[in-house]
């Protein structure tokens, strides 16, 4: 009983290091995540500064061209 109880004592300690490492590896995804979300929105932003910039662009040209 006392081997047992040994060796589930060494288990829950395994278990409980694993649970502390899920733990920071969910926390850093998390934090991969949100990063990843700002870089795709800055993307979004200066995709559509670009595309407004090829209106004007595309405006000037067909007022110059009449």
């Amino acid at each position: 009983m006392v081997e047992s109880h040994e060796e589930l004592r060494r288990e829950n300690a395994g278990l409980r290091t694993a649970l502390a490492e899920g733990g920071q590896r969910i926390r850093a995804l998390d934090s991969d995540l949100i990063a990843a979300n700002q870089r795709r929105q800055d993307a979004y932003k200066r995709i559509d500064e670009l595309i407004s910039h090829l209106d004007q662009l595309d405006a000037q040209l067909a007022e110059a061209g009449e």
